[in-house]
């Protein structure tokens, strides 16, 4: 059973994991066991979402008789949860700043750790949940008991994201226990953001070349992960042998894995998250002179991004997912652009958008960048300082870091697509004024939803939206960008490459300048 205790941590943390959707819902006079149960609700709403958009590639597979899709798709989720878990564990434990607060409470540590990891398994589940789906389709596809396949999917589930946790605990609380951590904290707190996101990259890129090795035409299923094969053995024969002891061995692991926890973690936990604190740094700052208006404004606002946090939450938000499509589809997809003429020109335009699109998010730097400012917003806004001209170098510096993300995502697709220079260039264009019309957007959408008391970056990239609003955007955002190449690509080859650039040159066009005059006219020209 679960102690009032947890209970209550746990409804605490709930509360904090997004402040608008608490506010939303004190606003609609819910309050207590309705204010918890309408977030657990939100959360429910996004993991149904999320599994029925994967649930239509995934019940066309017989994983049964494809052992190497199966072990694919652990692999692929694996590597999403290690990395997203190592950021989420990290931000969760270190830099909420609330273990003030439970100080001078009666709570026992292993009970604020349990919270804090529900929390954290609510945050990872909706990416996972897929999983759960596999493991059901395996069992059932390979004659198992429906009743003994769900019972069965549910616990391997459990124990893969409990795995999961344990292995990030490890890699989080390890690293924040060394000397060299405690003495260069921001530095090494950036590792985390490499690491995680290493993980992710090389995960897929090493599946992803594997499944390559092999011709489709050869075989039509991918080469089975050695790795991963102990989960399909699990629901693909629970009974026999080779499922028996795979459950076994799992079930050791995770076991061990606890254990290991409550003996190096536990024990000193207050201690740890203390001592770790990002608030406490050793690192002298250098002072810099001589600078210009201009120049103080963008080294000050380079500080505020180039928070360890802060960059770990936007990389693997905004940057990685596209990276990690472009490196799947480029490597085990076959496809190559070389052979193409420049009458695709206006189709790569379109890409180009599309990409940026993927790129510039709720999560970004630009969606974010003023209420990074916190208090000094206000602060700054006092001064004798205009605020237009301070803005516009936000705006500009926000801008400028998300082209770099769709040039280092670019660079990527064009090697591995082979994509002609001509073709390129029309990419470059695409991505340029796409991420200008999205800057624009979640730039302003930033000043109107402005929060200069959040403790959580997740608070800021859930505003306004929450987190089923952001699935349902950004799979909307999916379906449209697809269609609108595809559209694009039947116009230059059936109906007319010339008119069909054309036509789409104007829209174009007609969206920058609207997108232009709008702003300025909207926001531009009242703020002072």
């Amino acid at each position: 059973m679960i102690s009032s205790q947890l209970k209550a941590l746990i409804n605490i943390n709930l509360l904090f994991i997004n402040p608008q959707v608490t506010d939303r819902a004190r606003k609609k006079g819910k309050q207590g066991k309705k204010l918890t149960k309408y977030i657990l609700f939100q959360y429910l709403m996004s993991m149904i979402i999320f599994l029925a958009i994967y649930g239509f590639s995934m019940v066309t597979i017989d994983f049964s008789k494809n052992t190497g899709y199966f072990t694919f798709y652990m692999g692929l989720f694996s590597v999403l949860a290690l990395s997203q878990g190592i950021s989420t564990v990290y931000n969760v434990f270190f830099e909420s700043q609330d273990l003030a607060g439970y100080l001078p409470l009666p709570f026992r540590q292993r009970e604020i750790f349990m919270a804090k990891m529900f929390v954290v398994a609510l945050s990872i589940i909706p990416f996972v949940l897929p999983l759960f789906l596999m493991y059901c389709l395996t069992g059932w596809r390979s004659g198992v008991n429906s009743v003994v396949v769900l019972v069965f999917s549910l616990v391997l589930f459990v124990l893969f994201l409990i795995f999961s946790f344990e292995l990030c605990s490890f890699i989080v609380f390890g690293l924040t226990k060394t000397a060299l951590f405690k003495k260069h904290k921001k530095v090494m707190t950036s590792l985390l953001l490499i690491l995680s996101t290493v993980i992710a990259v090389a995960g897929i890129f090493f599946m992803s070349y594997q499944s390559s090795s092999t011709s489709f035409e050869a075989q039509a299923d991918r080469p089975a992960i050695a790795l991963f094969m102990p989960f399909y053995w699990m629901m693909h024969a629970p009974f026999q042998l080779n499922g028996l002891l795979s459950w076994a061995g799992f079930i050791t692991l995770n076991l061990l894995g606890l254990w290991l926890i409550k003996r190096t973690i536990l024990p000193k936990l207050y201690e740890q998250l203390l001592d770790a604190s990002p608030n406490i740094s050793h690192e002298k700052r250098k002072r810099k002179v001589n600078q210009s208006y201009n120049q103080m404004l963008i080294n000050y606002n380079f500080q505020l991004i180039k928070d360890p946090n802060l960059l770990m939450q936007v990389v693997t938000n905004s940057l990685l997912m596209p990276l990690i499509f472009i490196i799947s589809f480029g490597i085990s997809g076959g496809v190559s652009a070389a052979s193409l003429d420049n009458t695709f020109a206006i189709v790569f335009l379109i890409i180009g958008m599309f990409l940026a699109y993927l790129i510039t998010t709720p999560a970004s730097f630009i969606a974010m960048i003023i209420s990074l400012d916190k208090a000094n917003f206000q602060y700054i806004h006092a001064l004798p300082i205009n605020q237009k001209s301070y803005l516009k170098v936000k705006f500009w510096l926000g801008f400028s870091i998300q082209l770099l993300m769709f040039l280092i995502a670019s660079l990527v697709a064009t090697f591995l697509f082979h994509i002609p220079m001509l073709l390129i260039m029309s990419m470059l264009v695409g991505g340029v004024v796409a991420s200008y019309i999205f800057s624009e957007y979640y730039f302003w959408r930033d000043f109107r939803l402005m929060d200069l008391s959040w403790t959580n970056v997740n608070q800021l990239v859930t505003r306004g939206l929450g987190n089923t609003g952001i699935i349902l955007k950004m799979f909307g955002g999916l379906i449209v960008g697809g269609l609108l190449i595809g559209v694009t690509i039947f116009g230059v080859l059936v109906v007319s490459a010339l008119w069909t650039s054309i036509g789409m040159g104007i829209v174009i066009i007609g969206l920058v300048i609207a997108t232009y005059v709008f702003y300025r006219q909207r926001y531009w020209e009242i703020v002072e």
